[in-house]
């Protein structure tokens, strides 16, 4: 978290141009004056190139998108949207740097619920105009023209995202920000190489987890995990047994 907002706040001092908003917690459903549909199902989620205004991010501009927990609640703005860089009514038709980062927090949140909660970054068909064109481990976006000429601000699109994290996992968190990065490829392809860190982390973890589950001999033919079984001492002696055998083998 500290070099996240260590980056951001470089960002801001030298692109000297940022905006912030807030959305209160106690409006989480609110979405009605928006320039856009929002929710799931609002649109197609296809967006023709020639409907294109502009790529967030393309082969030759960085972009991102990370979900970061955060260490403690007072950690995260709940309710902020920060923007560093133009607004969409600035930005120049062709293509740009970009990175999203949703920051949250909640109570006692496991490795799956955190999954789901990185998950919620990969839009489909949540807001009207603002595509996602990835592949591979690129992240990548795009805005409609329509969406430019109704004059949406990013502050739009953030108030979708704080709308879409309140409603779609209540229970999970308790607080919640939305940042977004138009300006300085240098911190936006930092931002990148962050957001790959969490995803082998992650991958790193699920692997070790697996790994956990595993049973302890080949031959075994219950249905459980050696954690919850009864047997384990029976187990263990005849992994003794199999392990003398081999060393006897080899000797």
């Amino acid at each position: 978290m500290e070099d996240f907002r260590r980056l951001v706040e470089q960002a801001k001092l030298e692109g000297k141009e940022y905006s912030a908003w807030h959305m209160p917690a106690e409006e989480p459903a609110r979405v009605t004056g928006l320039p856009m549909r929002v929710g799931l199902g609002a649109w197609s989620g296809v967006l023709p190139e020639d409907e294109v205004h502009v790529h967030l991010g393309n082969h030759a501009m960085p972009s991102t998108a990370l979900f970061l927990i955060a260490p403690f609640q007072e950690a995260v703005h709940d309710g902020r949207i920060t923007l560093v860089g133009p607004d969409i009514p600035r930005l120049p038709a062709g293509s740009v740097p970009f990175a999203l980062a949703v920051v949250g927090w909640g109570a006692g949140l496991t490795p799956d619920q955190i999954k789901e909660l990185r998950r919620g970054l990969q839009l489909t068909d949540q807001i009207e105009g603002f595509a996602q064109r990835s592949a591979l481990r690129e992240v990548r976006f795009t805005l409609s023209r329509d969406l430019f000429e109704k004059g949406a601000s990013f502050r739009h699109i953030g108030q979708a995202f704080l709308h879409f994290y309140r409603t779609q996992y209540p229970g999970l968190l308790q607080a919640v920000e939305v940042v977004f990065l138009t300006a300085s490829t240098v911190a936006v392809a930092a931002l990148r190489r962050m957001a790959e860190s969490i995803r082998d982390e992650m991958a790193t973890s699920w692997r070790a987890r697996l790994a956990q589950k595993a049973k302890a001999r080949d031959d075994c033919e219950f249905e459980w995990e050696c954690e919850e079984c009864e047997y384990q001492r029976v187990c263990e002696e005849l992994r003794d047994i199999i392990r003398l055998r081999e060393d006897l083998s080899n000797g």
